[in-house]
């Protein structure tokens, strides 16, 4: 009996060793079904979950013709759909703690925002209406600015902008207006 040898690789070169593919797709596709049906919260716990998920994906892969499951339709709890509560109501703008920020803020008759000048959708100068900032960070500055002073004039005339540098956000939050720095940050 002769036996035939393999050449040995040449140099700094490895022998590559053949590859499984079929199990790891099988993993991946459980794993992968597991993870969708993670809702499905039964008494049994997530071993539960997971054997009805395996065995259509065992049947499936068996034959040809899908299998239909024969389990009721996943619940989650709480619902998928489901939103937060609803938050408290806002206390009044003329009820705000002593002492807060907010009432810091409206004794001083404006609130300064820091906000990026040029950043097209979130804060820029509209030149085809006069220059006026707008974008997503300045509509939130004034609903913040109108939870503060409430209805007391245009809420414009309270907010006053400065226009800060990504680097310059946190430290002039910790600084504070009275030391140059701003209330707000809208990056």
């Amino acid at each position: 009996m002769s036996v035939i040898a393999r050449p040995a690789p040449a140099a700094g070169r490895r022998r590559r060793m053949p590859r499984r593919r079929g199990g790891v797709l099988v993993a991946a596709g459980m794993a992968l079904a597991a993870a969708v049906s993670g809702c499905a919260a039964s008494a049994d716990g997530p071993n539960a979950a997971l054997s009805q998920v395996a065995a259509p994906v065992a049947t499936a892969s068996a034959s040809a013709a899908p299998a239909a499951s024969s389990g009721a339709a996943p619940t989650c709890s709480p619902a998928a759909q489901a939103s937060y509560p609803p938050l408290g109501s806002l206390p009044a703008a003329t009820a705000l703690p002593a002492g807060s920020l907010e009432a810091t803020i409206r004794a001083r008759g404006h609130l300064v925002v820091g906000v990026s000048g040029d950043t097209r959708l979130l804060g820029a100068r509209n030149s085809l209406n006069g220059g006026a900032l707008e974008g997503f960070d300045i509509d939130m500055a004034r609903m913040v600015a109108g939870a503060i002073f409430g209805t007391q004039g245009p809420i414009d005339d309270h907010i006053q902008y400065k226009v800060i540098t990504n680097a310059q956000r946190f430290p002039l939050v910790n600084q504070g207006v009275a030391a140059g720095g701003v209330d707000l940050c809208e990056l």
